[in-house]
């Protein structure tokens, strides 16, 4: 579900996971079954906007560390700081957005 609604984003801006889940049940009966996959998906989705895509190659971390511990005069942080922050507002939306 995750995989399909990250592809429909990138192609329609938008995504529909319960019409995607309702698709997927009736092909796979046992498809998302739980209170807790469900809230997953909306909370990965959530994520996956919010951060964009992190993923880089194994040779490339060293570079990626260099130039995240370059400080911003702007806002007077390092890159690694801002990318930590956003990880910081995210998790403060998502624990309680589905209690």
């Amino acid at each position: 579900v995750i995989d399909t609604m990250l592809r429909r984003l990138a192609r329609d801006r938008d995504v529909d996971v319960y019409g995607c889940v309702s698709l997927l049940r009736s092909q796979r009966m046992q498809m998302v079954q739980t209170w807790e996959q469900y809230k997953f998906i909306y909370t990965a989705l959530l994520e996956a906007i919010h951060c964009g895509n992190t993923e880089m190659r194994p040779a490339d971390i060293a570079n990626r560390l260099e130039s995240m511990s370059i400080i911003d005069s702007e806002n007077n942080s390092s890159g690694m700081e801002i990318e930590f922050k956003r990880l910081t507002i995210h998790y403060k939306y998502s624990p309680n957005l589905f209690t």
